[in-house]
């Protein structure tokens, strides 16, 4: 029988989602999102809306999503756009409705109801005014390239499952024909997550206000 430490740092391999993934691979992405990212609006909105959430990216071939597999376990997995406003749009008025009717269970409070909105035009309107010292227009532009997000089981840290998914994320928004670079926003607040990015290559631009939360903006170019 394997020891727990063998278990955990047996191979994982990284797939690729799409539209023909099964829904409770996306329902397993939903229950590390909640459980592995705080401070946001989208998991305050539960995991019912984040399985729709990511069901209805999975659609389109701008969205990019990948996870990290272990046995029939997702260990981690990361969500990113070559284009976020295109990907949103994408999504349709029947996709906007069934992701309404997900989120209606945790959206009855006004406040959440009014920060839920604001983050969709978080993503519809250029930021500039709220984005401070960013290099470029680049990053205030709602057709950017950006990582939305990224999220690894506890167990699982510490063991490259972070890094592999950016490297899948970063081959795939190549492939796709993604521009110089890719940006990604994450609290000021959060050590790891600021940590992790600044490892994993990308540089710290900028800083913008969302909600109630200073988030630092980062850029990572792509290597020629």
């Amino acid at each position: 029988m394997r020891t727990t430490e063998e278990r955990l740092h047996q191979v994982y391999s990284i797939e690729r989602l799409d539209a023909s993934t099964p829904p409770e691979l996306f329902q397993q992405l939903a229950n590390l999102h909640v459980n592995s990212i705080h401070g946001g609006i989208l998991e305050a909105l539960g995991p019912n809306f984040l399985t729709s959430l990511y069901q209805q990216l999975s659609k389109h071939n701008e969205v990019l999503m990948y996870a990290a597999r272990r046995d029939s376990t997702t260990i981690g997995f990361v969500a990113g756009s070559v284009n976020v406003i295109r990907s949103l749009k994408n999504i349709g008025f029947i996709g906007m409705v069934k992701l309404a009717a997900a989120a209606s269970v945790n959206a009855w409070r006004p406040s959440l109801l009014k920060k839920a909105l604001q983050t969709v035009g978080y993503f519809f309107h250029r930021t500039g005014d709220s984005v401070s010292d960013l290099a470029g227009a680049e990053a205030a532009d709602p057709a950017r390239s950006e990582l939305l997000a990224i999220a690894v089981a506890e167990e699982a840290r510490g063991q490259g499952v972070g890094r592999s998914l950016v490297n899948g994320l970063e081959q795939g928004l190549l492939n796709q024909g993604g521009r110089s670079g890719y940006f990604v926003s994450t609290n000021e607040d959060e050590i790891g997550s600021n940590a992790f990015y600044r490892a994993a290559g990308f540089t710290l631009v900028g800083q913008k206000r969302h909600h109630d939360l200073m988030l630092n903006v980062y850029k990572k170019e792509f290597e020629q």
